[in-house]
């Protein structure tokens, strides 16, 4: 069942990933796809890492969510913890980890994950010194 928002038609499927406040994304999945292009390149990157690490020999899986909002930097922070507590991370990999982490939350005011609505307006793009006018 495909619900609409009043952003997009009707019949354009949702991404369907959960973010860590319990809202759906609700951006247009790729075709063929249940993930919008940013959530879908996120799982397939981490994918990727955890496949890394498993060929390294690390033990276990790394399971950070996207840092999208407040809510995920939060569990973020609990997941390094955890790391931390359980030995399965470095002293010095979770201090660039909560470095990051600092950062991602001093952005968070600049930062804009969501599309606009139907009636918000988009900043305009610069035109490119090549680009003709209209």
């Amino acid at each position: 069942m495909r619900v609409t928002d009043g952003r997009y038609p009707y019949n354009i499927a949702r991404c369907r990933h959960i973010k860590v406040n319990g809202t759906q994304c609700g951006s247009p999945a790729l075709r063929n796809l249940c993930l919008c292009y940013f959530h879908h390149l996120s799982q397939r990157t981490n994918t990727e890492l955890n496949a890394n690490l498993a060929r390294r020999g690390s033990p276990g899986s790394i399971s950070l969510p996207i840092l999208e909002d407040a809510n995920s930097i939060q569990f973020a922070l609990m997941q390094v913890m955890r790391l931390l507590l359980t030995g399965e991370i470095e002293h010095k990999t979770a201090a660039l980890l909560l470095y990051t982490l600092q950062t991602a939350s001093h952005n968070l005011s600049r930062t804009e994950f969501n599309p606009p609505s139907a009636g918000g307006r988009h900043r305009p793009l610069r035109r490119s010194r090549h680009q003709p006018r209209r």
